[in-house]
């Protein structure tokens, strides 16, 4: 038994693009949300003819899964692309957590409560309150 020597591969890194401006990316995924509506609507070629051909069989209309497939692919793709380019709109509910600053802690607080204006208040009420019932 021989072991195939190891072929080296060359790598290459990915040229740098320069990050598009925060408001290019949104007019760019407002751009790809219009194209989700318009491949979403498109029925051209969902349909497809199947069945055995005859002068007097009818063929059937049977969905196009390769066609449906492809334009949930097109629009999942799109979808992924909006998510990365404005994440604070397009992202999913944890991207946009991170991405935005949490607020800060409330401060902790004490309530003093006065009841001096209150009936029945102060050092002899409860003294006031036995006395009548026991009279």
């Amino acid at each position: 038994m021989s072991i195939a020597p190891r072929r080296k591969t060359k790598t290459t890194k990915a040229a740098a693009l320069p990050a598009p401006s925060t408001s290019d990316a949104v007019a760019r995924a407002a751009q790809m949300a219009a194209e989700i509506v318009a491949i979403a609507d498109d029925i051209r070629g969902d349909v497809a003819a199947s069945g055995k051909a005859g002068a007097k069989a009818k063929p059937k209309q049977a969905p196009s899964r390769e066609a449906i497939a492809r334009a949930k692919l097109r629009i999942d793709v799109r979808m992924w692309l909006m998510a990365r380019l404005a994440p604070q709109i397009y992202g999913t509910i944890a991207t946009r957590s991170a991405a935005a600053p949490s607020p800060p802690a409330p401060e902790p607080f004490q309530v003093e409560m006065d009841y001096s204006g209150l009936e029945g208040s102060g050092e002899n009420a409860a003294t006031d309150g036995r006395s009548s019932a026991q009279e």
